[in-house]
């Protein structure tokens, strides 16, 4: 029958100096049940490597509690750690590859791994008390881990399984115990050595010294020596020298008459005792006193009582085979011991388990006889009537299968439109990630290779989910793969795309698209968006973000025009720094959903940018998914997840510095100009006029990067746009020119922005004329802070706001108003005018 469940519980600060009451409330109930030690040890040891992961990673931005509760069950035993800290799943974690972290040395990152190792059963979830970490460790003689039932059938012998865990363990335990004796020996024996024979050294060096003597003499030590090694044929040899060390006896004759000292080698063991080795090669224990005349304290001789190192090695090892014969004889009684009480036991089990399989093949139909009273007999009839249930739930099983097998070849078929590896391109480093959130998604990703030195890099989203948003993705791969072969204007292939499928999508449907083509021989990136989220640029050096997204309506869409679509779209080129980062994504992830209906967003999203963005991409990657998965707290997602990201490698001067230094190796060996030049990827022209003086003269080693098409000529970052924002909502009658002035103050970090391109960026977000913005801050409300529409919520010094904390802000110094305001406002000539919806489309997300 079923018994109580006994729970106790303890709750402390998460602190370091707090891990030692977890591990004793857990010593004290795990000893107070009747667990074994071996049990009560593993808990220990994961408790404290789950509580410091905890303490460092949940609470790592704030304090916070940790409660344990100890749950006792007849079979086993669970610790449930709960914190309100930051979710983290450790099942997420893969096992570390223990032959890399030997090779380069690495230390720690092993404690989720430590503790599979230890624990039966590990679960991880999310509560209304908090994260809930639960470990489960059965008892020897227990339940082993649950496992699901297929059919009901015990293949295995438990008789056969039993009894080789309890004999493992057995000889894990006398393994252990002789491994301590092993190794607790040599110390035993040096102690007892040094306790014996130090005594005898010291007696030695009082006797050979004549009462009334000052001088030792060979005629009176000779026979104090024999007297003392009498019996003592193990002692290597006895060398008494003079205070000038001449030896004046020695038990090995060839000493005598010679002078003899220690050589500087030796190793003091302890007061009194030497180590060293002799010209044979042998490793001797020395005995040293000096012997010293009472009368005047002098030292007149030295006495050394020595011993090879190989006569206690010999004892040692004796009686480690002595101990080993010891350990074989406990160990084949206890097998033969474990054998019968397992057979005792288990045998009415056997019973059952041969009854269970005839039950479950549906040959049986009759109960067994067990008693009602027995738990045996229980079980049977539980397995009696899972069995019945088991017969009557195939009879759907036919028509399920078959769904399964539509949608496993849908996945399949998707799976092989995925690229299965990211391709090399030159000076720029590549990682994808991407996941379903059903067996088939609607993402879609790829990589396009338009020519030798230029890259297409696709990121797409379908309007749709299933078997449906596989299929149009295949459309959508067919059509760019055939489109954007040599063809570099991201914008014209997009345009082709949508000629392609517009006339086979589904009314209703549509597909969003970012198109990249890296040029990675003129170091330019050329891009277009199909009414796709933006790409997103990093640069670290100035610690600036760029949100990119030309304007362009979704491909598939039924337009009145048939041309428009390709005139409303358009394209960008730039070119990158060394070390910037590009993310091309899905809203997958800014739409990530915890259980509390919190979506992930994007300042969430332009914060783990920030923080990762110096790392290499698949680091970067690796990273951003486990904030997603941190914050989504295991919850099913509605939406699937892509990310590309894009790091430049190398700058443009470097790159082709690089080709032209392996094109000019070639010309001195011989080989044509024209044909070194065309091999290495550089011009002739640029090695003539850039490169060639440089190299006979070992002067300067770069070139000046195109300014053109640099990404702080075309584009404004959105730390940038910040702060023009909470301009026009605090002066909403500031022009351009205003508001360069007023961003070359201090409140905003005199930024420096031309008047020309705050314009622009006024007019592509419909701000140019004073109506325009005051129509907009009436739109905003009286939200403390506005921001540039599709992008994160920042603070004046561009730190992220997430929202919930934006409550809890402080708000903005107002500065005073100016005398008189302006009225209008013209910039090289052009005054401002209000912008319709047609002559500025605008991209679709």
């Amino acid at each position: 029958m079923f018994r109580s469940v006994i729970k106790e519980e303890i709750q402390v600060p998460a602190h370091i100096d707090y891990l030692g009451e977890l591990r004793n409330f857990v010593t004290k109930a795990g000893k107070k049940y009747g667990f074994s030690d071996s049990i009560i040890n593993a808990f220990k040891l994961s408790i404290d490597e789950a509580a410091t992961n905890i303490i460092k990673h949940a609470y790592r931005d704030w304090s916070g509690n940790i409660k344990m509760r100890v749950i006792i069950r007849k079979n086993s035993m669970t610790v449930v750690l709960i914190d309100n800290g930051k979710y983290f799943d450790p099942a997420q974690v893969n096992d570390p590859d223990l032959k890399r972290y030997v090779e380069i040395g690495k230390k720690g990152g092993l404690g989720i791994f430590i503790i599979r190792k230890m624990i039966d059963e590990i679960d991880y979830r999310r509560t209304e008390e908090g994260n809930e970490l639960r470990l489960t460790k059965y008892r020897k003689d227990g339940t082993t881990k649950k496992k699901k039932l297929p059919t009901p059938s015990l293949p295995a012998s438990l008789k056969t399984r039993y009894w080789t865990i309890a004999s493992s363990l057995l000889t894990a335990l006398v393994i252990i115990v002789y491994g301590y004796f092993f190794f607790h020996r040599s110390h035993v024996i040096f102690t007892d050595f040094v306790r014996t024979e130090k005594p005898i050294a010291e007696l030695m060096t009082k006797q050979v010294l004549e009462d009334g003597e000052t001088d030792l003499n060979l005629f009176y030590v000779e026979p104090q020596v024999r007297t003392l090694l009498k019996n003592r044929d193990y002692v290597y040899r006895v060398i008494v020298t003079d205070a000038g060390n001449n030896v004046i006896y020695s038990t090995d004759e060839a000493k005598i008459s010679t002078i003899f000292n220690l050589p500087p080698q030796k190793k003091i063991v302890e007061n009194g005792l030497v180590l060293y080795q002799d010209k044979d090669g042998k490793e001797i224990y020395s005995f040293v006193n000096d012997v010293i005349y009472e009368l005047t304290g002098m030292k007149v001789g030295t006495v050394y009582y020595e011993f090879e190192k190989r006569y206690l090695s010999d004892r040692i090892w004796q009686l480690r085979f002595r101990d080993l014969q010891f350990a074989l004889i406990i160990l084949l009684f206890g097998y033969v011991s474990i054998f019968i009480l397992v057979y005792f036991i288990l045998n009415p089990f056997r019973k059952l388990a041969n009854w269970i399989k005839e039950l479950g093949s549906g040959d049986v139909k009759d109960e067994i006889d067990f008693e009602a009273n027995d738990e045996v007999g229980e079980i049977a009839k539980a397995f009696s009537e899972i069995t019945d249930r088991y017969w009557d739930s195939q009879k759907n099983l036919a028509e399920q299968e078959r769904i399964q097998k539509e949608m496993q070849l849908a996945q399949d078929i998707q799976h092989t439109l995925l690229p299965a590896e990211v391709p090399k391109l030159e000076g720029y480093e590549i990682s994808s990630f991407y996941e379903a959130a059903k067996e088939v998604g609607g993402d879609y990703f790829d990589f396009i290779e338009v020519d030798k030195d230029t890259l297409g890099i696709v990121v797409a989203d379908v309007s749709g989910k299933g078997v449906p948003g596989s299929l149009i993705m295949t459309m959508i791969r067919t059509a760019l793969r055939t489109e954007a072969r040599s063809l570099k204007s991201a914008s014209e292939v997009l345009a082709r795309v949508n000629d392609f499928v517009v006339n086979d999508m589904k009314k209703g449907m549509f597909v969003t698209l970012f198109y990249v083509i890296i040029d990675s021989r003129r170091r330019r990136i050329n891009y277009a968006s199909a009414g796709h989220n933006p790409m997103i640029l990093y640069r670290k050096s100035t610690n600036k973000t760029y949100y990119l997204n030309p304007r362009g309506f979704p491909v598939g869409l039924s337009l009145p025009d048939a041309n428009l679509f390709k005139k409303s779209i358009d394209s960008d080129t730039i070119q990158l720094a060394e070390d910037d980062i590009l993310i091309l994504y899905t809203d997958g992830i800014t739409e990530a959903m915890n259980p509390r209906r919190e979506l992930f967003g994007e300042e969430r999203f332009l914060k783990a940018i920030r923080e990762y963005g110096h790392l290499s991409t698949e680091e970067f990657i690796t990273k951003i998914k486990q904030e997603i998965r941190t914050f989504t707290e295991g919850h099913e997602q509605n939406d699937d997840i892509t990310l590309v990201a894009i790091k430049e490698k190398s700058s443009p001067e470097k790159i082709e510095l690089k080709r032209a230094q392996r094109a000019h190796k070639l010309i001195l060996q011989g080989k044509n100009i024209r044909d070194a030049c065309e091999e290495c990827g550089v011009t002739v022209y640029a090695y003539y006029n850039k490169y060639k003086k440089i190299f006979e003269e070992e002067g300067v080693d770069a070139f000046e990067i195109d300014e053109a098409i640099a990404v702080e000529a075309k584009h404004l970052s959105i730390e940038e746009k910040t702060k023009i924002y909470d301009i026009i909502k605090k002066h909403p009658e500031y022009g351009a020119k205003r508001i360069s002035e007023e961003l070359n103050t201090e409140q905003y970090g005199f930024t420096v922005i031309s008047e020309n391109k705050i314009y622009d960026e006024l007019v592509r977000s419909r701000l140019n004329t004073r109506q325009l913005r005051e129509a907009f801050i009436a739109r905003a409300g009286k939200k403390r802070r506005i921001k540039p529409p599709g992008t994160p919520m920042l603070t004046l010094d561009g730190k992220v706001i997430i929202s919930k904390d934006y409550q809890n802000l402080p708000e903005e110094t107002e500065p005073a108003p100016p005398p008189e305001a302006e009225k209008t406002e013209k910039v090289e000539g052009k005054e401002e005018v209000p912008v319709s919806a047609e002559e500025q489309p605008q991209a679709l997300s």
